[in-house]
């Protein structure tokens, strides 16, 4: 069950590492402040329609992985990453911080 694979504080670090205060990422550059997308840049995170993957937390974490060399609806492709080297942990946290801003309805779990 993917619940029980995501903490607050693993959806805290994400939090970090996507608004840059942690790892140097900068996806809310592309994706905005409120990770709800700029324009044609970079796509809405919050909303359940999900370009690349099918919205599940494995997938966010492989497209984070990974990048997007061709996106469907944006104008720029997002580097592996994000374009910053993050480590496994930090890669995880990122994605459950943005599969939570995506399924709101998911229960956090409290270890």
């Amino acid at each position: 069950m993917v619940d029980a694979l995501i903490t607050p504080e693993l959806v805290a670090l994400g939090d970090s590492i996507f608004h840059g205060q942690v790892a140097g990422a900068i996806c809310w550059s592309c994706h905005g402040a409120d990770a709800r997308g700029t324009l044609t840049i970079a796509p809405n995170l919050t909303d359940s329609v999900w370009l690349h993957n099918d919205g599940s937390y494995r997938a966010i974490a492989a497209t984070i992985a990974a990048g997007v060399s061709k996106p469907k609806e944006s104008s720029s492709p997002m580097p592996q990453g994000g374009g910053v080297p993050l480590s496994q942990d930090q890669l995880r946290a990122v994605a459950a911080y943005v599969y939570v801003l995506s399924h709101p309805d998911v229960a956090v779990s409290r270890k």
